[in-house]
């Protein structure tokens, strides 16, 4: 007997997703594409934006510790 193979840990259900998925996608998949992204994309910004800042006040902190 075969083991069944799982797709990246996927469950079933994100398998029958990718299944429904025609080529060329459709405007709507199209337009939910482009949603996602943005949303991941401004998540991704602002994790960047909050991440300089941690980054900047570190700097202030050593150089302080420092003296210089």
């Amino acid at each position: 007997m075969v083991p069944k193979m799982r797709f990246l840990g996927l469950g079933a259900r994100h398998l029958r997703f990718l299944r429904r998925l025609r080529v060329p996608a459709s405007e709507s998949q199209l337009a939910l594409t482009l949603v996602m992204s943005l949303v991941f994309m401004a998540v991704m910004l602002l994790g960047l934006i909050w991440q300089a800042n941690v980054i900047a006040l570190q700097r202030e902190i050593i150089r302080s510790l420092s003296g210089i």
